[in-house]
């Protein structure tokens, strides 16, 4: 039987008069239709996110410091009773009660100048109308926008309290947040490309060289603590013959799993490699070369293979790797280390022989609107023309800009690719260059440094702020809660099963972006039985076909625009609780358990706005806290401790807090930073980070709040125009 591989994130404010106090409730108007498209759900979803930053983030960090300069110059930014560290919202709130005792001063005017600037920044590309009491004006609504001309559109909606003037004090009021974080264990992933082409001895070995990170470099200060690599051959043993490779990492060999440095190996199992002891070389050196060479931001995983078999049919048995990825964890202090993607560089690749076929799997999140295609090849013979396929469209020879350089524009690609088909999925882009057998002395490289694909795409991201922090986490054979009909391959060394499912779990107030999953499978391709079908489910939604086809697929990407496989669009899409993917096929595919994986990414904020109004500032005899918190695995906790406030510091527990926030100010506001983190920090829910032991939780207290209510109603609609 034949078989190969399917390539399958203030100062103290005190107001003189008036005393602003906000607090919100985001409600999203529910509409009657039943059905809701998709465009209008990521509107509604949008407008969500722009209101919570309107909130939470201060005016100072959203505008740029000469905007702030000229406001305060002019009079547009009251330092009577408002400042640049207040949020937006929190501005227009004292300016909209206060503008009846000062009606000379156009508060109110001010508050639109404000807000316009900022929605204008923020929401290019969008149409938008924002109400404040059903208040508007051309300040707060995009220029020649008609949200009469785009129905069903779903505002968010936010509930301001605007405290009135003068009146009896009653209590205190806090926001808290990180300026430094301590540091957060994250996961970098690169999914390898796909590579083939003739080489059979140890002198004309392919060689595919892999910079890690693909897209730039490591935090300066990122410390890696495990290596997972997965380099696996197209072809395992053919005949009395197995695929020989070496494995280099910055120039140095190997040696882990069954390969031994700078030695030609027999590939006989599938495996993925790992190391996380720098103190054990000579079991798995990866890691000990990669702290070896610290000083390097990107470090370059490089693979040597050949076929033997190819001796004997050339044409066929050829040297490849059609599943590959490598995954480094890390530690860092710094805040945000991720992107939202959107150029994917190819590897390094040198051929002794034609043909070459190379191929790139990206992950479009959203809407596809853009896509180029630019390969850069030395000693490319002149006659031989690559041509490019993308996810099964034919696209053609690219146009030749200088000696070796092939470039599709955006123009011939959508004109040959469906990229409403495209969007919301993992395509393939493969290129192929030369037909028949050719010997190339000096060898073909491709140059990845300038060949890439470039898109761009219309997604709903989540905002980031400056007390944004980005997480990723591995999803791994670890993660599986159920599998059945499996067996043993003692060919490839791994279980094989039909039907498996992953769990991961998603966190309280975490804004998840999304999730990448790899299927490592097999296709038996004698079976004719050939099925796949990919689920997703979590507390709130049953098992919803994402996938359900013939054909198998190696890589599924899930975002919150993810629809299910009829196209209807899926609410919610993640959910706090357990997220599972379910996958299972018929007898002529069958997933590698120990192999396939994935990682999930998501974002928290470490701020915690104004909250309620409490009777006491803080305990009695402090003026801030030395808190015992716990972060980091459920399953095995770490003690930290972190300063909030200044001199002197009771020492309190994570738990004593949460005892105390319906008295304590602090306390509350500590309280939600810390849920803002994932968990409550005590040893059953720690904080998804560390904090960081020499800085300060920073709060900023309002004290003698008045008592009497006047609210404020904020409306934002956005939305695109067809």
């Amino acid at each position: 039987m034949r078989r190969g591989f399917v390539f399958t994130l203030d100062a103290l404010l005190s107001l003189l008069l008036v005393m602003i106090f906000v607090t919100s409730i985001v409600a999203i108007e529910s509409n009657t239709q039943v059905y809701t498209t998709y465009m209008r759900e990521q509107s509604k979803y949008i407008a969500e996110d722009i209101l919570t930053t309107l909130r939470t983030v201060s005016l100072k960090d959203l505008v740029p410091p000469q905007k702030i300069e000229e406001w305060l110059a002019d009079g547009t930014l009251n330092t009577t009773l408002v400042s640049p560290d207040m949020s937006p919202l929190e501005i227009v709130a004292t300016y909209w009660a206060t503008e009846p005792l000062y009606p000379s001063a156009d508060l109110r005017h001010k508050a639109e100048i404000i807000l316009g600037y900022v929605l204008n920044r923020t929401l290019k590309g969008y149409s938008y109308e924002l109400m404040i009491n059903n208040y508007t004006s051309p300040y707060l609504r995009k220029v020649g926008s008609n949200s009469s001309k785009v129905p069903n559109i779903s505002p968010a909606t936010l509930v301001l309290s605007g405290y009135a003037y003068n009146q009896t004090p009653r209590g205190y009021m806090v926001r808290a947040y990180l300026t430094k974080l301590g540091s957060k264990e994250t996961e970098y992933t690169y999914i390898g490309m796909y590579y083939e082409a003739p080489g059979w001895t140890m002198t004309d070995y392919l060689t595919i060289k892999q910079p890690i990170p693909h897209e730039g470099a490591l935090p300066s200060d990122a410390n890696i603590t495990e290596v997972r690599w997965l380099p696996l051959p197209k072809w395992a043993k053919v005949g009395r013959y197995y695929t020989k490779m070496q494995l280099y990492i910055d120039g140095e060999g190997v040696t882990c799993g069954q390969f031994r440095a700078n030695q030609w190996v027999d590939v006989k199992k599938w495996e993925v490699l790992i190391d996380n002891d720098p103190n054990d070389p000579r079991t798995c050196n990866m890691l000990e070369i990669i702290l070896k060479h610290s000083n390097l931001k990107q470090h370059v995983f490089e693979i040597r293979i050949y076929n033997p078999a190819g001796l004997y049919n050339p044409t066929y048995y050829t040297a490849g790797i059609v599943n590959n990825f490598i995954s480094i964890s890390y530690v860092t202090s710094s805040f945000t280390t991720f992107k939202y993607q959107k150029i994917f560089y190819f590897d390094n690749v040198t051929s002794y022989h034609l043909p070459l076929s190379i191929g790139r799997a990206i992950f479009i999140p959203g809407n596809l609107t853009y896509m180029k295609v630019q390969l850069a090849f030395k000693n490319l013979p002149s006659d031989v023309k690559p041509v490019l396929y993308i996810d099964g469209y034919y696209i053609g020879i690219g146009k030749e800009i200088s000696s070796g350089v092939f470039v599709w524009d955006n123009a011939t690609i959508s004109a040959k690719a469906e990229y409403s088909a495209l969007s919301q999925t993992y395509p393939y882009i493969i290129v192929t260059a030369g037909e028949s057998i050719r010997n190339l002395d000096p060898p073909l490289q491709l140059d990845g440094e300038n060949s890439y694909v470039k898109i761009d795409y219309i997604f709903n991201p989540v905002i980031l702020t400056p007390y944004s922090i980005d997480l990723t986490k591995q999803i791994t054979s670890s993660d599986i809660t159920d599998s059945s009909n499996c067996r043993y391959d003692s060919t490839y060394g791994v279980t094989l099963c039909r039907d498996l499912t992953w769990g991961y779990f998603i966190h309280q107030k975490v804004s998840p972006i999304w999730t990448k999953f790899h299927f490592i499978i097999l296709h038996d391709i004698n079976d004719p039985n050939t099925h796949m079908t990919v689920e997703i489910s979590n507390p709130n939604i049953t098992a919803t076909k994402i996938w359900d086809n013939s054909d198998s697929i190696s890589f599924i990407g899930i975002s919150s625009l993810t629809k299910d496989v009829n196209g209807n669009p899926i609410d919610p899409v993640f959910a706090p609780g357990t997220n599972y993917i379910h996958a299972y096929t018929d007898t002529a595919y069958e997933i590698a358990k120990e192999l396939s994986s994935g990682e999930f990414t998501y974002i928290i904020q470490a701020y915690a706005g104004y909250g309620d109004v409490f009777p006491k500032l803080l305990r009695s005899g402090c003026n801030g806290y030395n808190i015992t918190y716990y972060w980091g695995n459920p399953e095995n906790p770490k003690v930290g401790h972190v300063l909030a406030g200044s001199d002197p510091y009771c020492s309190v527990t994570a738990a004593d807090l949460i005892a105390g926030k319906s008295i304590y100010a602090v306390d509350d506001a500590i309280v939600r930073l810390f849920n803002n983190l994932g968990g409550d920090g005590t040893s059953t829910n720690p904080l998804l980070i560390e904090l960081p032991p020499n800085v300060n939780i920073e709060f900023a207290s309002m004290g003698e709040i008045p008592g009497l209510s006047r609210p404020i109603t904020i409306t934002l609609r956005v939305w695109r125009e067809q």
